[in-house]
């Protein structure tokens, strides 16, 4: 049953097309050998609350942002955008930024920065994705590796377009 879900005719054709053979084959392994059964464990993720973090979700109409303290939201913005036709990835890094920069405004430093996006993102470039359709290139620097991760000793390796200090 879940097997002719995942084909060219499925219910999801999309992923079933986007994917090698080898890796969309739900009854089966890599190799082509029959899949092991499912074994599942569940783990809390996250839970982390403390701190000035920013948060930002892109969709295909809007983006929103928020600032939050020891898990208390203090700024929550939402902008209208239309990014699917736009074939400058400069668009999408800016929006971005233009997110992250009013709910940083907010907040006295920065301790996390999380975002999402709808799509397929392997080594932080994005393979499949409804945002940048119209892009040149599914994978320019433009718009990926903007930002590595932080630090232990202090925070994100950020670009100076995402400094809070000039506000």
């Amino acid at each position: 049953m879940l097997t002719g879900c995942y084909t060219a005719t499925g219910l999801r054709a999309f992923d079933a097309t986007s994917w090698p053979p080898r890796v969309r084959r739900a009854d089966r392994g890599p190799g082509g050998e029959e899949a092991a059964p499912a074994h599942e464990t569940q783990k809390p993720l996250g839970r982390h609350t403390q701190g000035c973090r920013i948060g930002f979700d892109l969709g295909g109409s809007d983006r929103k942002a928020a600032a939050v303290v020891d898990g208390k939201v203090i700024f929550s913005d939402e902008v209208k955008w239309n990014p699917y036709f736009e074939k400058d990835p400069t668009y999408h890094l800016d929006g971005v930024n233009d997110s992250i920069r009013r709910a940083a405004a907010h907040l006295p430093r920065i301790d996390a920065i999380g975002g999402s996006a709808a799509g397929v993102y392997v080594n932080s470039e994005p393979r499949v994705g409804s945002l940048y359709r119209g892009s040149r290139s599914r994978t320019s620097t433009a718009t990926s590796g903007a930002c590595s991760a932080p630090s232990r000793t202090g925070g994100a390796a950020c670009p100076s377009r995402w400094s809070t200090t000039a506000r």
